[in-house]
């Protein structure tokens, strides 16, 4: 289970954008993920275990028994600082400067975070990727600093504050 005040912490800023948090039962989540017809598209998040969102709703939906809270960062990512939906949007390491952001602004504990975040391919751009995990703080650092730079030019950061784009 995720700690109720991370979650709380979530769950508002994602009202306050318009959307929100969802925790449900395993068995509700398994129903939603195999729902075949559902008036709104599901996308489950890959290399998780219980996590997806409804993109157009804003809302993410996590099993109760998932206590990966940088998952619900990284879905929200998808639902408020990505323009497109998951499957038509692949430039999800554009708003990894936004998930800091976020996760500093909440100030929610970043050291849990960066290790939720262990298995996240970090350096694509230049065609040197690594997990994040197997980087040291200092090199974190500097990937994160230059993805916050990236998520202010294209508008989703302000200042130190991320901000939903739709």
């Amino acid at each position: 289970m995720i700690h109720e005040r991370i979650l709380g912490l979530l769950r508002k800023q994602a009202r306050a954008w318009g959307g929100d948090v969802s925790v449900v039962p395993r068995v509700v989540y398994g129903a939603i993920r195999s729902a075949e017809s559902t008036a709104e598209r599901f996308y489950e998040a890959p290399f998780t275990d219980g996590l997806g969102s409804f993109w157009s709703s804003k809302v993410i939906v996590i099993s109760e028994r998932n206590s990966d809270w940088a998952g619900i960062v990284h879905e929200m990512g998808h639902c408020f600082a990505a323009p497109k939906n998951p499957d038509d949007y692949n430039r999800e390491y554009d708003f990894f400067g936004w998930e800091w952001a976020l996760v500093r602004a909440l100030e929610l504990p970043e050291t849990c975070w960066r290790q939720q975040n262990k298995n996240y391919v970090v350096g694509e751009e230049n065609g040197d990727s690594n997990d994040f995990g197997v980087l040291s703080l200092r090199e974190q650092t500097r990937i994160l600093e230059a993805r916050l730079g990236v998520a202010k030019k294209l508008g989703l950061v302000r200042g130190s504050r991320p901000i939903a784009i739709r």
